[in-house]
């Protein structure tokens, strides 16, 4: 008898649980952790034979979007000048200077074409000038100067030959006297052309071909300048620098600028909970040992498997809303995914299916 009043409320409570057994929800999220990164990332570092890299990881493609290498000439003797201001700051602002390269070899360049640049103007405004007397005898001492100058460093380069063959001097010096014994060369052709245009006067097309040689020399001017311009190092994006210790791998890395205009998480989830997943959910980040948390955004899913403790995962990447300053870069967080509620039995379906996985 008794047992008849215990089976009867039991069989109420269990069919009005069945009626409302589909009216019931349950939140169900997919727990990982994942690691905090800026969106992208610039790398300034050193590496053997005096190269310079500079590298644009993007973080939210988990690719390299740009490489650069940064080479002194050979033979060049070059050093490389940082803005030390930088490096007491928190933030860079783009183009801000971070750093900038002198290259020897350059200037030198840059110095011959620009006094082959002021010797054609001056020949130009010779022969626009007409002859005149006190012109031929002025164009006359130039030719007797630059003789005098040219067997001078004609002989000083016989020297300089049998010098270097003897492996008394450098490569390096002998290469300057080429260059200075080229020099004088050329000085010397130019003041006789300019005495045979002071005493024959020049032709139109003299005078065009001189403006002719200028454009040429100005336009090579602006190409090295251009090659100066790329040596000064600037910051791409408004940034973060990050302070860390060099990564010795093969390279030496100098200064990191993170574009914090975006962060991302990074997180891995096993194969068979893709089905629940889709852009637009909801993620919980909570950094170990703290009660506040952080929300963020799924953007992207990988379409790639890769194996974790021998278990095949595909990597999430979703962009956070805004970045708490405790959420610091390559931080490792805990994070939850939120697929919404589900019904009881789906619920049950889930777990179930979660411990056959496992």
């Amino acid at each position: 008898m008794k047992l008849k009043y215990f089976l009867i409320p039991l069989l109420l409570l269990l069919l009005a649980a069945l009626y409302f057994l589909p009216f019931i929800h349950l939140p169900y999220n997919i727990r990982s952790q994942g690691i905090i990164y800026p969106e992208r990332e610039w790398v300034l570092a050193k590496a053997g034979d005096g190269l310079l890299t500079y590298t644009l990881h993007d973080h939210f493609n988990q690719s390299v979007s740009y490489h650069a290498i940064t080479e002194f000439q050979r033979g060049d003797h070059g050093e490389f000048v940082i803005n030390n201001r930088i490096f007491h700051s928190e933030r860079v602002r783009k183009n801000d200077t971070i750093g900038y390269l002198r290259s020897n070899e350059e200037q030198r360049l840059m110095m011959q074409l620009q006094g082959q640049l002021d010797v054609n103007r001056r020949q130009l405004e010779v022969y626009a000038a007409g002859e005149r007397p006190e012109d031929v005898a002025i164009a006359k001492e130039r030719v007797t100067l630059a003789e005098k100058e040219y067997e001078t460093q004609q002989k000083l380069m016989e020297r300089a030959d049998q010098l270097f063959s003897e492996g008394v001097i450098s490569p390096q010096d002998h290469e300057l006297a080429q260059n200075e014994y080229q020099i004088k060369r050329m000085s010397l052709q130019i003041a006789r052309s300019e005495y045979q245009a002071v005493q024959a006067g020049a032709k139109p097309e003299q005078l065009e071909l001189v403006r002719a040689e200028i454009r040429a020399l100005e336009s090579q001017i602006d190409q090295v300048n251009a090659r100066l311009s790329a040596f000064t190092i600037r910051a791409p994006f408004n940034g973060t620098i990050m302070r860390e210790g060099p990564e010795m791998t093969g390279s030496e890395n100098i200064l990191r600028i993170a574009d914090d205009s975006a962060y991302i998480v990074v997180l891995p989830v096993e194969v068979y909970q893709l089905a629940f997943i889709q852009s637009g959910q909801k993620v919980i980040l909570r950094p170990e040992n703290r009660d506040a948390h952080a929300l963020a955004t799924i953007a992207a899913i990988g379409n790639t498997v890769q194996l974790i403790n021998r278990r095949q995962h595909v990597f999430i990447t979703a962009v956070l809303d805004e970045r708490p300053l405790h959420l610091l870069p390559r931080m490792l967080i805990q994070a939850e995914i939120e697929t919404g509620k589900i019904t009881l039995r789906e619920y049950a379906a889930r777990l179930s299916r979660t411990i056959y996985a496992n």
